[in-house]
């Protein structure tokens, strides 16, 4: 599979490490950075997915250690604004996707914007 991440804004905040840890699955450890817990916070545009239009995602994330001592991302959400992107990545991942209202934009201050809004919930698969 291949595409392309344009835009990509990663915005990140500090966690209490038990805190995030909690809403781990069993044999992730929790990465952390000085001591500290991060969950990210990343809106980007993908492009060239298939035949699909290109269109927003974002996504909430974390830092893990699997059982094997490799580093990871623990995806928390994933949050897509194309329907089709959302259906295909939970049946061929099981990556928790979520269909959502989103749309973006460059305003001319060359500042780029992510709106969304959750317009629906797809149950796990």
């Amino acid at each position: 599979m291949s595409q392309t991440w344009r835009r990509l804004t990663f915005l990140h905040w500090p966690y209490e490490p038990a805190l995030v840890q909690a809403l781990l699955p069993a044999g992730l450890t929790l990465d952390t950075f000085d001591g500290v817990a991060w969950i990210g916070l990343v809106p980007f545009e993908i492009y060239n997915l298939r035949s699909l239009p290109h269109f927003p995602e974002t996504n909430v994330r974390t830092y893990v250690i699997g059982p094997d001592g490799s580093r990871a991302v623990w995806f928390f959400s994933l949050d897509a604004a194309r329907l089709a992107a959302v259906v295909g990545a939970r049946a061929a991942y099981h990556l928790p996707y979520f269909w959502a209202k989103m749309r973006a934009w460059i305003r001319k201050t060359e500042r780029f914007t992510i709106e969304a809004a959750a317009s629906g919930r797809i149950r796990p698969l």
